[in-house]
Parts: C-alpha cells; sequence; structure tokens
C-alpha cells in the first residue's frame, strides 16, 4: 500500500543540504583569501628586504621619528634657553651673533673642550656619522655637545652650512666659529641677527 502522506523530514533535509552547501562555500572563500593574503605578504616581504622579523617595532618607531624630524620646519623661539630646550623634542631656531675663533687664541688650549680633539693645522671639520663633513663651533654648555645647528649664512652656503658644537667658552646665543688660525682670512666677520637652526640635540 502506498503512503500517500508527505514525509515529515523532508524540509528539514533540505534546508540541511541548503546550509551545507552554503557552509562548503564559506569555507572555501576562507582558504581561498588566506592563500592570497599570503601571497600578497611574501611579496611584500621580497620587495621591502629591510623589514623583516628582525626589525622591533621600537626600531621601527625610532626610525620614523628620526626621517620625521628631519622633514620638519626649525620653530622659531624668541628665547635661545627655550629653544635648545625644545630642540629634544623637534628642530628649533633662534637668533644669535656669529662671530669666528682660532685654536690659536688667547687662552685657547688647541683642544677641544668636548671630546679632546686637536684642532690646531687645519683641523676645522668633523666627520659626523649622520650629516658627514661639518664645520666645529663652540657654543653656550647650555646645549649639549655633538648638536648640530644650521649656520644660515650665504656667505658660507646659500643653503646653511652645518656644523657642531664641540667646543666651549661663549655664552648666551653666540656661536663662535673655529677657523684655521685667529688670523685667518673667513668670508665675514662678526654678523649679528643670524638665524641658527638647531637640527640635532647632543649626540
Amino acid at each position: 500500500m502506498i503512503d500517500s502522506k508527505p514525509k515529515k523530514h523532508s524540509g528539514k533535509k533540505i534546508v540541511a543540504f541548503v546550509c551545507y552547501i552554503f557552509g562548503m562555500i564559506f569555507i572555501c572563500s576562507g582558504i581561498v583569501g588566506y592563500l592570497s593574503l599570503n601571497n600578497n605578504y611574501n611579496s611584500l616581504e621580497k620587495s621591502t628586504p629591510t623589514v623583516g622579523a628582525n626589525v622591533s617595532t621600537k626600531e621601527l618607531v625610532s626610525a620614523f621619528e628620526e626621517f620625521d624630524k628631519k622633514t620638519l620646519n626649525p620653530i622659531m623661539y624668541n628665547s635661545f634657553e627655550e629653544a635648545v630646550y625644545n630642540s629634544q623634542f623637534y628642530p628649533t631656531s633662534f637668533v644669535g651673533k656669529l662671530v669666528h675663533y682660532g685654536p690659536d687664541c688667547p687662552m685657547c688650549s688647541g683642544f677641544l673642550g668636548c671630546n679632546g680633539q686637536d684642532a690646531r693645522n687645519g683641523n676645522i671639520y668633523y666627520n659626523d656619522s649622520e650629516y658627514g663633513k661639518v664645520r666645529i663651533v663652540a657654543m653656550s654648555s647650555s646645549i649639549p655637545c655633538g648638536s648640530i645647528i644650521k649656520i644660515n649664512v650665504d656667505a658660507y652656503d646659500p643653503n646653511g652650512m652645518y656644523a657642531i658644537v664641540l667646543d666651549r667658552g661663549v655664552s648666551g646665543s653666540m656661536v663662535d666659529l673655529l677657523k684655521t688660525s685667529a688670523t685667518a682670512k673667513s668670508p665675514v666677520r662678526t654678523v649679528n641677527n643670524v638665524t641658527f637652526d638647531i637640527v640635532r640635540y647632543g649626540y
């Protein structure tokens, strides 16, 4: 005898089958997406060999901060002390006086106060690991040794001349540029109202 009553579980089977199909589609999509992301990551890693597993987050942040500092325009301060203090965080500027001295000047020993370098025999430059070959200046002890400043005097360089603080003996906002001797000629003599940029605070 044929049972004419509809089967009670046929609807549930259809729903289960549809759910199974959609589940399989979802799982396959996930696998394809994972493989695609993994391939993209491998391609990125190959194209940027400097960014690897051995580079820490701290190193990446430090590198970004250093890069960012070099792209910032210096902020001008009316006070030399304020400019020095804030140069710890970003480039700053101040207005001061540019003067010159030689290693043979009165009361000069010929050796620099910060690192003991012999400044005689024309040693008026310093090879900095970051800024390369730069001039040497004496400044107030309120700015740390190793600080890099840019001297904005066209007679030296229209784009600004970089110098490193390696000597003492002056006060306030004066910048004393080292030359080969006290009697050696320079492009300019004493210059007032010069804009100086502090682009690095200490070493």
